[in-house]
């Protein structure tokens, strides 16, 4: 949760260490931002930060890591976690991937940059590689 209170404060400054990046982009650090935003929920503070950080890193993750037929369910699932009986509507980020082919051509788009960037040779072929620089340099 630490880690995951770091990553929403400085998502927009992102001095965190590759090894913090890569944690924070894994289903473990995904379940720590829903956690934390459950938390912020219920303090009546604004969640604005959480949400977008939520919705960033699952674009990435999913794009990067952890490629599956499921993804749609899952987002689904991680819509209906945002949503509840006193706030009905979804959060602008959420909101905006109705389908599963919005979904699909986020999640595509960022491949397509991460491909581009190691044909560039900006990065290495890896998967962590790719991660990394996208998450640090903010790309979604």
């Amino acid at each position: 949760m630490t880690l995951a209170n770091d990553y929403v404060i400085n998502s927009n400054d992102l001095s965190l260490s590759d090894i913090e990046l890569e944690q924070i982009h894994t289903v473990n650090g995904l379940a720590a931002l829903l956690a934390g935003n459950c938390q912020m929920k219920f303090r009546d503070e604004n969640t604005e930060q959480y949400l977008s950080c939520i919705y960033r890193t699952f674009l990435r993750t999913f794009a990067l890591r952890y490629k599956t037929d499921f993804i749609w369910d899952i987002f689904q699932l991680l819509q209906l976690h945002l949503s509840d009986d006193t706030i009905p509507e979804l959060p602008q980020y959420f909101a905006q991937i109705s389908s599963k082919d919005l979904l699909c051509e986020k999640i595509n788009c960022i491949i397509i940059i991460a491909d581009k960037l190691v044909a560039e040779g900006h990065i290495e072929n890896t998967a962590k590689a790719k991660l990394i620089y996208i998450a640090r340099h903010q790309i979604d």
